[in-house]
């Protein structure tokens, strides 16, 4: 039978008394929830909402250790030196688990080129550092859709950097510590970085620049392609 009331060990249905949303409240929305409900709406819902768990890849891990660089060069903690930065990633390396001998050589070399590849991109920056790992929120309203009627919507985020530029416009950074390079139609179409300056022309980062308008938003590439350096 197809009826699924007919299954042997399934359970009947059931209904919470309490929403998944406060409907008082406005709707949270990040750029992880929209990249992830797009890709797939289910998984999104079983990992975020059910209480799933995915196991971090290790590329995670290394692009953690290259953001933790990131921040503490931009607040004059390190010296931006790629030797100096790398004896600081030398000191946590033996603690990351590998599969292979030659994959954690590989790995260190290419944490070591995008270590360099920062601290290029950094030093040459015009820019004005505002802040580092930023979080914002910025609560807007959106039509609903029916019968011309308004939700509230929270936008919620964590920015890499928050930067000035020459017109005192805030221009907000996501560094990428990936192996693939989107191209550059991909980046123009971007969600999270279009997010970003939705959110920060809606009073987002109001606190560190009053009144200041999105002066665009920049994706800074640090890992490398599979076909090697970028």
């Amino acid at each position: 039978m197809a009826d699924p009331s007919s299954w042997w060990g399934t359970r009947a249905l059931s209904r919470s008394g309490q929403p998944v949303r406060d409907p008082d409240q406005p709707v949270p929305v990040s750029a992880t929830l929209l990249k992830s409900v797009a890709v797939c709406p289910t998984q999104w819902f079983l990992e975020r909402e059910a209480g799933g768990v995915a196991r971090a890849h290790q590329s995670a891990n290394l692009g953690e250790i290259l953001h933790e660089l990131a921040q503490r060069v931009a607040r004059g903690e390190l010296e931006p030196d790629v030797d100096r930065l790398m004896e600081q990633v030398d000191a946590v390396w033996d603690r990351l688990d590998f599969r292979t001998p030659w994959s954690k050589a590989r790995e260190h070399d290419r944490v070591r080129a995008a270590v360099g590849r920062f601290l290029q991109w950094h030093l040459a920056n015009p820019r004005r550092l505002l802040a580092t790992e930023e979080p914002f929120t910025a609560v807007v309203e959106l039509d609903d859709g029916e019968h011309g009627g308004a939700e509230r919507v929270l936008i919620t985020g964590y920015a890499d950097r928050v930067e000035l530029d020459a017109d005192g416009n805030v221009v907000v950074v996501d560094l990428k510590s990936g192996r693939a390079k989107p191209s550059n139609k991909a980046v123009e179409s971007d969600v999270q970085l279009g997010l970003y300056q939705y959110a920060v022309d809606h009073g987002a980062l109001d606190e560190l620049a009053p009144g200041a308008r999105a002066g665009g938003a920049e994706l800074v590439q640090l890992g490398l392609t599979d076909g090697g350096e970028t």
